[in-house]
C-alpha cells in the first residue's frame, strides 16, 4: 500500500500496489522531478507493469521497480526484474543524474543482465546492482558481482 500525508500529518492519499500472490515494498523515494519511486519484492505473475523492461515474472518471486506522478495519481512506468529463482531487494537511491540505483541479491544464474561487469553466476547467491535511467522508458544496465558461494548485501550510497 501507498501513502501520503499532508505537512500536517493527515492522509492526502493512499492506493495498494501488488498483484493476488502480494508484494512488499522495500524503499520508496522521491526523484529531482517530484515522481515517486518504489522498490520491492512480488512473487504475483500478474503484478501491474507499464512500459516495462521485463514484463512478465522470471521465476520464484522478482523484484519491482514503479514510479509514480508526483502527485501518485499515474503510474509512470513499472517493471518486474528477475530471473528463474529468486530476488531480494536491499536498497534504491537517486544518483546524481536522477537515475535509480538499485542493489539486492539473486538466486538466479538467468538474471537478466546488460553491459555487465561480470557476466557469469558464480554462487548459490549472487549480488545484482542495476541501473534504471531517469526517463518513463527506463533501460537496464545492470552489473552482476559474485565470488564462488554466498554473498549479501549491506548499504549503497550516492556521492
Amino acid at each position: 500500500m501507498l501513502f501520503r500525508s499532508g505537512p500536517d500529518g493527515r492522509l492526502v492519499q493512499s492506493s495498494y500496489l501488488g498483484g493476488k500472490l502480494g508484494a512488499t515494498g522495500y524503499s520508496a523515494l522521491r526523484q529531482s522531478g517530484g515522481q515517486i519511486a518504489v522498490f520491492g519484492y512480488t512473487g504475483s505473475p500478474d503484478f501491474p507493469v507499464k512500459n516495462a523492461i521485463q514484463g512478465q515474472p522470471g521465476g520464484g518471486g522478482d523484484l519491482f521497480v514503479a514510479r509514480f506522478s508526483p502527485d501518485g495519481k499515474t503510474m509512470l512506468d513499472s517493471t518486474f526484474l528477475g530471473g528463474g529463482a529468486y530476488e531480494e531487494p536491499a536498497q534504491m537511491i537517486v544518483g546524481p543524474d536522477d537515475s535509480l540505483y538499485l542493489y539486492g541479491e539473486t538466486s538466479s544464474a538467468n538474471f537478466p543482465l546488460a553491459a555487465p561487469l561480470q557476466s557469469a553466476f558464480a554462487g548459490s547467491q549472487d549480488v545484482v546492482i542495476a541501473r534504471l535511467l531517469p526517463s518513463t522508458a527506463p533501460a537496464l544496465p545492470a552489473v552482476h558481482f559474485a565470488s564462488r558461494s554466498e554473498e549479501h548485501t549491506s548499504e549503497l550510497q550516492s556521492h
